[in-house]
């Protein structure tokens, strides 16, 4: 490991910058495949119907208007 920094250190800065930024994507992408598919398996095992029970969501009453007013 240590030879292998070294070596990267004696390189030309430009080939560096690339070596950090190709690093840098894969990490990324390793980091959002596992984000999806954590997300996917968090989606199906979500329970819409125990979301209900469990949030009381207040009722929402819209009085009507009177068609005098809308014309």
């Amino acid at each position: 490991m240590k030879n292998l920094l070294t070596k990267i250190q004696g390189l030309p800065e430009s080939k560096r910058k690339i070596i950090f930024w190709i690093s840098v994507i894969i990490i990324a992408l390793v980091l959002l495949i596992f984000n999806i598919k954590n997300a996917q398996k968090r989606f199906k095992n979500f329970k819409t119907e125990r979301l209900k029970e469990e949030l009381p969501l207040p009722k929402i009453e819209i009085p009507k208007i009177p068609e005098e007013m809308l014309k």
